[in-house]
């Protein structure tokens, strides 16, 4: 009897990553690794490009204990944050659907409540209203779609990497760990972007819709040509309310300025203060080394950012009364523009500089063609400091101890008062969820609700806090800047 034998033939798997140690351009293997450009270099690329590079290791020393590493475990979080931030968005994006079709349900009540008082003339107007409601409906129910096609794409990318480390972690080598990480790095930076697009760019985000009837209607006016106004607002996904607000000290900043009144924060981390004793704006470069000092002839106040290099600084009470336009980078006055006023704090928004004007209340001026407009005429006193938020303004008054906001056409929406909270407001400024902070020169940092019905107070004398004036929020890196009136600042992340 033969034996029947059978041969298997055993699928031999690649390992993850098995060709990351190849160049892509030259198909070698990498043997080098550029710190200066985090990059590995085969011997070709080491030739070719990093000729001049001081700072190539050997390929075994840069992956040497990576898998155990700080950076690897930070993607490896990275990735489930990640996850993580995206679910949350998709589940805020679902239930927003739902609670926009509630509120058009209610609102649509109301309208018909109001129609009842009044004749069938108005028959027409319910109707483009509630095709007005059903559109934003739909319009909100499409950015839902959308973006779930969107997440869903990240969300496999996201399953496809986390899958790769888990391999990687148990069947490659270093260097293919190493460069399988580093491929898997640059794909969470590409979500990351993508997520903090979704987050701040104002094209998504949680819709929220109210309803404003007509006073007219109440009054059967028969020339009213609306029930009212469907009012939109977008609220960024992930936003934070004040109760969940908190910062994390970064450091310290010696300022080196005895009368500090603006701050800024550049995009490459440049920092500014105004020195109001001594007329000159004070430069650190990212590392907190003084760079420069640039004289202006006046007492500085306010500073505001124009682009990445260029600065205004508004001239406080001193003459001239002229608003200097800086050049960073030349250090140099750009251009001067004339104002009618003395002018304290200054915001710039759409070629637009908008500023208070002691005693005149707040006004814009154009910052190409110099035409001025008033937005809100009151008296201001001295040191009044503004901020602005999508279409809204908010100005503090420390002889008032008051917080008002107002939208660009003056209206005042609402001014917070109570004098156990902020005495002596001065510096103010807005983070992307739109809640406010103001510094109290009595050492407190205080944040406001968007609507200016809550607050709650961040910081004290106990945390370095001592006669602050001035403060700065980086919308990009999400840091908020606290200057003390003499020599120092603060730098926080928030949390």
């Amino acid at each position: 009897m033969s034996k029947r034998t059978s041969k298997r033939t055993s699928k031999i798997v690649k390992p993850v990553g098995s060709d990351l140690d190849l160049c892509t351009q030259h198909r070698e293997k990498y043997v080098k690794y550029c710190t200066q450009h985090d990059s590995p270099c085969c011997a070709k690329c080491t030739a070719e490009k990093h000729v001049s590079c001081k700072e190539i290791i050997s390929l075994d020393e840069a992956v040497r204990h990576f898998k155990g590493s700080v950076a690897f475990k930070k993607i490896e979080k990275g990735m489930v944050d990640a996850a993580k931030n995206l679910k949350q968005i998709r589940k805020e994006s679902e239930v927003n659907v739902s609670v926009i079709t509630e509120e058009r349900t209610r609102i649509e009540s109301e309208i018909q409540q109001a129609r009842n008082k009044i004749n069938k003339y108005l028959d027409k107007i319910q109707n483009q209203m509630s095709k007005e409601l059903h559109e934003v409906t739909h319009k909100v129910k499409k950015k839902s779609s959308d973006l779930n096609v969107v997440i869903n794409e990240m969300e496999r990318s996201i399953a496809n990497q986390q899958s790769k480390i888990d391999k990687v972690k148990k069947d490659a080598t270093d260097v293919q760990c190493f460069l399988s990480m580093k491929s898997t790095e640059a794909e969470l930076n590409k979500i990351d972007k993508t997520i903090n697009t979704i987050i701040d760019d104002g094209e998504f985000g949680i819709l929220s819709i109210s309803f404003n009837l007509d006073p007219a209607m109440e009054n059967l006016a028969l020339n009213a040509n609306s029930f009212g106004h469907v009012i939109v607002e977008i609220k960024p996904f992930l936003s934070k309310s004040i109760e969940e607000i908190s910062l994390n000290l970064q450091r310290t900043i010696n300022t080196q300025v005895k009368q500090t009144e603006g701050c800024c924060l550049l995009d490459n981390g440049t920092l500014l203060f105004s020195d109001f004793l001594k007329d000159r704006v004070t430069v650190l470069s990212d590392n907190r080394e003084l760079d420069i000092q640039i004289p202006i002839k006046s007492s500085l106040h306010g500073l505001t950012v124009i682009d990445s290099q260029t600065i205004a600084v508004s001239p406080g009470g001193s003459a001239p009364h002229v608003i200097n336009v800086v050049d960073i980078k030349d250090k140099s006055i750009k251009k001067t523009i004339p104002v009618h006023s003395e002018v304290d704090g200054m915001v710039y928004r759409e070629e637009n500089l908008i500023y208070c004007a002691r005693g005149d209340g707040i006004k814009m001026t154009n910052f190409t063609n110099g035409v001025t407009a008033t937005i809100l005429k009151c008296n201001l006193g001295q040191f009044a400091n503004i901020a602005n938020f999508k279409d809204k303004l908010f100005v503090t008054d420390r002889d008032e101890h008051t917080v008002t906001c107002c939208d660009l056409k003056g209206t005042v929406l609402w001014t917070f008062k109570d004098t156990e909270v902020l005495q002596r407001p001065w510096g103010i400024t807005v983070d992307k969820d739109g809640n406010i902070y103001v510094v109290d020169w009595k050492d407190k940092l205080v944040v406001l609700s968007a609507d200016g019905k809550r607050h709650k107070q961040l910081l004290s004398a106990k945390d370095g806090l001592k006669s602050p004036t001035t403060l700065f929020y980086h919308n990009h890196t999400n840091q908020l800047l606290v200057a003390n009136e003499k020599n120092n600042a603060l730098l926080y992340k928030l949390i």
